[in-house]
């Protein structure tokens, strides 16, 4: 209610904000779980606030993904995730005639370990920085 009388432009920055601050909470264990081997996985971690319209009005959104562009492009975020199977590949490095069977890897599931009971810190943690942030707008 305090947030609607500043406007719709100040209200969005401050519920993304707030957002942002809250995901942090889930971004620092999902990190700590995944491997390390040249830091690119790490390093394309990020967290993304989004208010969008929906069926039931404007709703916020707030989601912890592995980006697939520049600089950090983790293209293999999900086969670290959630493993492969055991398979064939065919024509060898180009070498008609050749396959060779390849072994499949189990996932890490780095996702599920980051999001384990921290639900209910990340909503206390959102309800805090909001007022946080009312407050902060409230004396501009």
């Amino acid at each position: 209610k305090k947030l609607k009388k500043f406007g719709k432009r100040v209200e969005n920055v401050t519920l993304k904000k707030a957002m942002k601050k809250a995901l942090k909470i889930f971004k620092k264990p999902i990190r700590k779980h995944t491997p390390k081997d040249r830091g690119l996985l790490r390093k394309s971690l990020a967290t993304r606030a989004l208010r969008a319209r929906t069926n039931f009005g404007n709703e916020l959104f707030g989601n912890v993904y592995y980006r697939h562009k520049d600089p950090y492009r983790a293209f293999h975020s999900h086969l670290v995730e959630y493993g492969t199977k055991a398979h064939f590949i065919k024509n060898f490095f180009g070498r008609k005639g050749v396959s060779v069977r390849v072994g499949g890897q189990k996932g890490i599931r780095m996702g599920n370990r980051g999001f384990d009971g921290k639900k209910r810190l990340v909503v206390n943690a959102f309800k805090r920085e909001l007022r946080q942030e009312v407050r902060r707008v409230g004396t501009l």
